[in-house]
């Protein structure tokens, strides 16, 4: 089961992040489960919490790349970097302001996982992923 956090889980969650190593170390803080455009959540069962979790709103990207018949592949290629590189500054701010968290997408394409590289995205497989904002610790 779950429910949504209350102001009174805020003193527990600071302890349970005081006994993981990790997430103290990592400068996790009990404000980050109650952020705005988040949902602060908790896990539970019949004794009491198993987890608590914040969601964050991502944007998930899907990208059809525009190809003509008999253009050449290495111009294309450079027109999309260019057009990538000057253009996401203003969808990141415009994401932003919609209130999402981060981007994610997928592609098998990895030239374009290592291009995006280059703008704070991640990769894991083939997604690529980038947080809008920086927490505490990253």
């Amino acid at each position: 089961m779950f429910r949504k956090l209350t102001e009174e889980d805020r003193a527990e969650i600071a302890r349970q992040i005081e006994l993981e190593h990790y997430h103290k170390s990592q400068g996790f803080v009990p404000d980050q489960f109650y952020e705005p455009d988040t949902q602060g959540i908790v896990l539970y069962h019949e004794k009491g919490p198993l987890a608590y979790a914040v969601v964050k709103k991502v944007a998930h990207v899907h990208l059809q790349f525009v190809r003509e018949e008999g253009e050449d592949v290495e111009e294309r290629k450079e027109r999309l970097r260019k057009g990538i590189q000057s253009e996401l500054p203003w969808l990141f701010k415009f994401f932003q302001d919609k209130g999402y968290k981060g981007v994610i997408g997928d592609t098998k394409n990895p030239a374009l996982l290592w291009f995006l590289r280059k703008f704070g995205f991640r990769s894991l497989k083939d997604t690529f992923i980038r947080t809008l904002y920086r927490e505490q610790g990253t």
